[in-house]
């Protein structure tokens, strides 16, 4: 924080990955920053046309919720608490699969734990193949003792994966968060913007059963990854 200003203002060009950074260090230092988004490989985006049948969770015998990434106490370690606690008001046939660097025994140590989650780690060449098998992802970001900055300006590079996934998107973060605020505009994912447990289930309860939702999640995500192809 110290250096920050005075590399910044030393600096020819100033590259930020979101909007809202951009914003960001306009309002706090008066600079002028230029956009480089996350971006994708154009080969690696499915055509839109070619999804032919996104999945549909009516009468299933299980409903798979994945998260993938890190957690850390600065960018998502209360909101995955949260959810966590969400996973008691959930029916059983709901199954929650982490793949996070964080193992069970860690999970326990900061109440994360909760006997119906799957904790695991997954290569990037793997993790696709996880994802594909879910009905579900989840795209959280902390409501409160976290980097304000990060929580409201962040892309996390794991929603590149999910936006050519093909699997419905759930944001669970803060209002005024770059993530609440895209997923909503350009509609690539259902957002919920509280964090209390008993919302979060009821929030995707509902959206287990909305298939219109979710087939428009979906073709969005994939408009979404468009816009980000590495050719432009």
């Amino acid at each position: 924080k110290k250096w920050e200003k005075i590399i910044l203002e030393e600096s020819s060009k100033i590259l930020c990955t979101t909007e809202k950074q951009i914003e960001w260090y306009k309002n706090k230092y008066g600079l002028v920053c230029q956009l480089l988004p996350h971006s994708i490989k154009d080969h690696e985006i499915p055509n839109i046309n070619s999804i032919s049948k996104i999945k549909t969770r009516d009468n299933k015998n299980e409903i798979v919720i994945i998260y993938v990434g890190n957690i850390n106490h600065i960018m998502n370690l209360d909101v995955m608490q949260k959810f966590v606690k969400s996973v008691d008001l959930l029916p059983q046939k709901f199954k929650i699969r982490f793949f996070t660097s964080w193992n069970a025994t860690t999970c326990k140590k900061n109440n994360l734990y909760h006997d119906r989650i799957s904790y695991n780690w997954a290569t990037k060449s793997n993790i696709k193949s996880e994802i594909s098998k879910a009905d579900l992802v989840i795209l959280p970001l902390s409501f409160e003792n976290c980097s304000q900055e990060e929580v409201e300006t962040v892309f996390s590079t794991k929603t590149l994966d999910y936006l050519i996934s093909g699997i419905p998107i759930v944001v669970i973060a803060p209002e005024n968060s770059y993530h609440s605020l895209s997923a909503k505009s350009n509609r690539w994912g259902s957002v919920i913007n509280n964090d209390d447990p008993e919302i979060i289930a009821q929030s995707l309860l509902k959206l287990t059963k909305d298939k219109n939702t979710s087939v428009n999640c979906v073709k969005n995500s994939l408009k979404e990854a468009y816009k980000r192809r590495s050719s432009i």
